[in-house]
């Protein structure tokens, strides 16, 4: 039987590379072999596999280290408490494929303090917003870190992991109560009231009437951008966006969701003296929640 410890092993090497490594060394423990790794590197840990990290934070106050762990019992009773469904453990070509579609997940053991997102164009609209007021280094240098979990279904998972590993973490999430088809409101409704029962939330009203704002997470009515459109003029809205298309060469398609698009058009729109009180709402409970 193989035992094989390794001291950092994305050490020298480039990211491609790295992946590839941490791909051989999973399989490698899969058979025969035990595998220990110490990294700073999220390609060397996987969401999926959580059960299988020791996060380890040092302790100033104390001059000691903590080592913290999320076993799957622990966290797949707290996923059924909220969602009020049996957790079974992913097959194993199942937990491969999550982890090759969701690798932003594995930096939530990283980062101090996590700000957990449903995509790319909300870190987009935060990001950029926090970086044109001045408040990115403020951000950083309380360590706290933007997860983006690729849809609303994913947040519960992260959100017990994180809570088995006491990692403080700040939720922002659309509430979709403007959506109804029959088929995607219960989805929307179950999901809601999973994320908040693990924020401490009002799990009796999935959809509220009006934006929650909570010292731990802030829930969209609708959705993030239609709430942002909705506190700006048309016209100006429009130009802006005119603006930030024509920047990108008027590329065919839709610039919804799409990051690089929605950066520039909220440069433009707030380089031009427009104030988007939700925007600023929001980033302001950042702040306050990073420097806790």
């Amino acid at each position: 039987r193989l035992i094989l410890g390794c001291e950092e092993p994305e050490l020298y090497q480039h990211p491609p590379q790295a992946r590839h490594l941490a791909s051989v060394l999973q399989s490698l423990s899969e058979g025969n072999s035990q595998i220990i790794l110490t990294t700073h590197s999220p390609y060397f840990v996987s969401g999926v596999h959580f059960d299988k990290v020791r996060m380890i934070r040092q302790d100033r106050g104390n001059k000691c280290s903590n080592v913290a762990h999320a076993g799957f019992d622990a966290v797949a009773e707290t996923l059924a408490a909220a969602t009020g469904k049996k957790i079974d453990p992913p097959a194993a070509q199942s937990a491969k494929l999550q982890q090759a579609l969701q690798p932003h997940l594995n930096e939530l053991f990283f980062a101090n303090k996590v700000v957990l997102v449903e995509g790319l164009e909300d870190i987009a609209y935060l990001t950029t917003y926090l970086h044109l007021t001045g408040g990115s280094d403020e951000f950083r240098r309380h360590g706290c870190h933007f997860i983006c979990c690729n849809g609303k279904n994913y947040m519960p998972n992260a959100l017990a992991i994180a809570k088995e590993l006491s990692i403080p973490m700040f939720t922002i999430f659309d509430g979709d109560g403007d959506v109804n088809h029959d088929k995607f409101r219960p989805m929307h409704e179950a999901d809601n009231r999973a994320i908040l029962h693990l924020m401490g939330g009002e799990v009796s009203d999935p959809f509220p009437a009006a934006s929650v704002w909570a010292d731990n997470f802030v829930q969209w009515h609708t959705n993030f951008g239609d709430v942002l459109q909705s506190e700006i003029d048309k016209t100006v809205w429009d130009k802006a966006y005119g603006e930030a298309t024509k920047a990108l060469g008027r590329p065919d398609g839709k610039y919804g969701k799409n990051p690089v698009h929605i950066g520039m058009h909220l440069e433009g729109l707030i380089s031009g003296g427009t104030i988007i009180p939700s925007l600023k709402k929001v980033v302001e409970h950042l702040l306050a929640f990073a420097s806790r």
